[in-house]
């Protein structure tokens, strides 16, 4: 048997544009759940499921800079952003399998992310690098979990063992790597970034929806076409 990690990192990557209440609240519930010692946020420079994002690099860094502000297990990482092209999650997993010194990595993602990873790029190998978190609504349905990994996302990362179903998680196994997909439930919230930015736009409320230091910058930078005052 190898040797246990001395580290659990978990991956939380996006455009965060901009970052908000949602993101950090899965990224605490799978550092409280799963016991990791942190999580790398890390954003992208341009995602190739998405058209380029409306607020600057430097704007989304300085966002995230203030939503993670005194959360000792979050830590920004800007693998991605500084590096001026389409970002691709299988070559950044590649990058910090390599930097990684002893580590176990979780790639942390919300329901809908996953339910599209069968379209991503090489999907089949993310599970020779990372372990994947799902955080799932509750009243996510996953039954037995037999229908769940014939699923596309699910089938699209190689041959799957079921290993444990309970109320509360379920968790498959990879036959061929031994990494897990784990989806728990977590009580995501229903806020999206693009939703944070049509709110700006038409001057309505965004409170409850972004951590308050990312709201005043928002306002102050005037970000999203925000309408004068």
């Amino acid at each position: 048997m190898g040797k246990q990690a001395d580290i659990k990192t978990g991956i939380f990557g996006g455009s965060f544009d901009p970052v908000h209440l949602g993101h950090i609240n899965l990224a605490q519930a799978a550092l409280d759940t799963f016991s990791l010692n942190q999580v790398l946020f890390i954003p992208n420079h341009q995602s190739p499921h998405k058209s380029a994002g409306l607020a600057s690099p430097s704007a989304r860094l300085k966002m995230l800079e203030l939503a993670l502000s005194g959360k000792a297990h979050f830590k920004l990482d800007e693998l991605e952003i500084r590096k001026p092209k389409v970002s691709y999650t299988i070559q950044t997993l590649e990058e910090i399998d390599k930097r990684s010194r002893n580590e176990e990595i979780y790639l942390i993602l919300g329901i809908d992310a996953f339910e599209q990873i069968h379209t991503w790029k090489r999907a089949g190998d993310l599970m020779n690098y990372s372990n994947l978190i799902v955080g799932a609504r509750p009243g996510f349905s996953w039954g037995t979990g037999v229908g769940l990994r014939e699923s596309p996302p699910l089938h699209a990362l190689g041959p799957m063992d079921l290993c444990e179903a309970n109320r509360n998680w379920i968790r498959f196994e990879n036959q061929n790597t031994g990494k897990t997909v784990v989806f728990f439930e977590c009580p995501l919230q229903d806020i999206s970034s693009s939703q944070i930015r049509e709110n700006v736009r038409c001057g309505m409320s965004v409170k409850k929806m972004l951590p308050s230091e990312v709201e005043q910058y928002i306002i102050h930078e005037r970000l999203y076409n925000i309408a004068p005052a």
